[in-house]
């Protein structure tokens, strides 16, 4: 890498980050009002690890800090996913009339877990991020 060459030094070519974490995160997006995203911290460059993050007021998402320094990367779950399909809503996984709590709660639950098998096999293995374009997205 050159010393001065911005694009060599100061772009991200790829990201690794945990499955778990990528579902985790979407899981938390979805079914609160919290903002959970995959963060990615300085230096911004060459080859970086993503990890899960609770986006606040005060974290912020700006590519440049003061005087030019890079601030974190924070990427939305959903740009690490293609086609998820939609999490189960409660209403969704009642199994009849007769139903008591416990057993729509299992159901519940069932069905939750078979969302997030099927999550897994929607990982992308490229994202863009601003700034630094298309890069490779690796899965640990």
């Amino acid at each position: 890498m050159a010393g001065n060459d911005m694009s060599d030094s100061e772009t991200i070519r790829s990201v690794a980050v945990h499955q778990d974490d990528v579902i985790r995160a979407h899981e938390v997006t979805l079914r609160t009002n919290r903002s959970v995203v995959l963060r990615v911290t300085p230096p911004l460059e060459g080859r970086k690890r993503a990890r899960i993050h609770e986006e606040t007021a005060v974290s912020g998402s700006d590519t440049v800090g003061e005087e030019g320094e890079s601030n974190p990367i924070h990427i939305e779950p959903t740009a690490l996913l293609t086609d998820a399909p939609p999490y189960p809503e409660p209403d969704d996984t009642v199994p009849g009339e007769s139903c008591d709590v416990e057993s729509h709660h299992d159901r519940h639950e069932r069905a939750v877990d078979s969302w997030r098998a099927s999550v897994e096999s929607c990982m992308t293995d490229q994202t863009s991020i601003d700034g630094h374009g298309s890069v490779d997205v690796h899965v640990l």
